[in-house]
């Protein structure tokens, strides 16, 4: 939630103060909740990616972006997608997997953190593919 901030001479330690009248969305009485509207979602992703830095973080962008859209044309009739598993560094944990919204296990599988390219040799199960076995220690570097 977005949160207006205002100085203001009132205060003694002339900080910000945050104004809870103002959420930065407007009001839904009588309107669509903007939490559901994939308008306002489609324009959160875009804000998003300004802030955005790895290669991993921008294919969560893409990602997300896709799946709107694709939820737009199926009316929210989606089961299975992949979110790429970002690290805070912006590149990709080695272990990846598809979300299945079923509850069922998903096919997970190994990357390389710099790329979130397959690596060769490495399976692709249900459940988690020990990744670490794969990786040499220049591959986090």
């Amino acid at each position: 939630m977005f949160m207006r901030t205002e100085k203001t001479s009132k205060s003694k330690n002339k900080g910000l103060n945050a104004t809870p009248e103002f959420s930065g969305c407007a009001p839904t009485e009588g309107k669509k909740n903007y939490m559901q509207n994939t308008d306002f979602l489609v324009i959160l992703v875009f804000t998003i990616l300004v802030f955005l830095q790895g290669p991993c973080q921008k294919e969560l962008y893409r990602a997300l972006y896709k799946l709107v859209k694709a939820r737009q044309r199926s009316r929210g009739e989606i089961y299975k997608f992949y979110l790429p598993n970002c690290n805070k560094n912006g590149f990709y944990h080695s272990k990846q997997c598809e979300t299945l919204l079923d509850g069922e296990s998903a096919e997970c599988w190994c990357v390389y953190p710099k790329n979130g390219r397959r690596i060769p040799g490495s399976p692709e199960i249900k459940g988690d593919p020990e990744c670490q076995q794969y990786l040499s220690s220049q591959d986090y570097n």
